[in-house]
């Protein structure tokens, strides 16, 4: 009895911030958008980040290109830029290599990793939903 009344509400609030069915239409998209994510147990804050600071980083790239003419060496032109580069990328691949090798250890029986819906591939043969 909640939801549909928290659906009236926003579809309300929505159409009368402009007038338009265009919003509404919008709203709904992501809604479902984000329920799939909530089904697939994608995790929110990656994408909220996205969202929020892919302008700036954008309009960051376009400023050090055209600083650089164009040329990507302006990336690892300092010892200071390889270093957090490469900080980065190990960073990025740790928690991967991990899971893989923990998921791979774990488990040596044939089908352990699962590829059930709402469930992603490198979790371990527990029996149990994800939460």
């Amino acid at each position: 009895m909640l939801f549909p009344l928290i659906l009236v509400i926003a579809t309300i609030g929505c159409y009368g911030l402009n007038g338009t069915m265009f919003d509404v239409h919008v709203m709904l998209v992501f809604g479902i958008v984000g329920y799939l994510f909530g089904r697939l147990d994608v995790p929110i804050a990656p994408v909220v980040l996205g969202l929020v600071l892919g302008k700036m980083m954008e309009q960051s790239f376009r400023q050090a290109m055209t600083i650089s003419d164009g040329s990507l060496r302006i990336f690892v032109g300092s010892n200071i830029a390889v270093t957090l580069l490469v900080a980065c990328c190990t960073a990025m691949a740790a928690p991967g290599g991990r899971r893989a090798a923990g998921a791979a250890a774990a488990c040596r029986t044939p089908g352990c990793l699962t590829t059930a819906p709402g469930e992603w591939w490198w979790r371990r043969c527990t029996g149990r939903r994800a939460a």
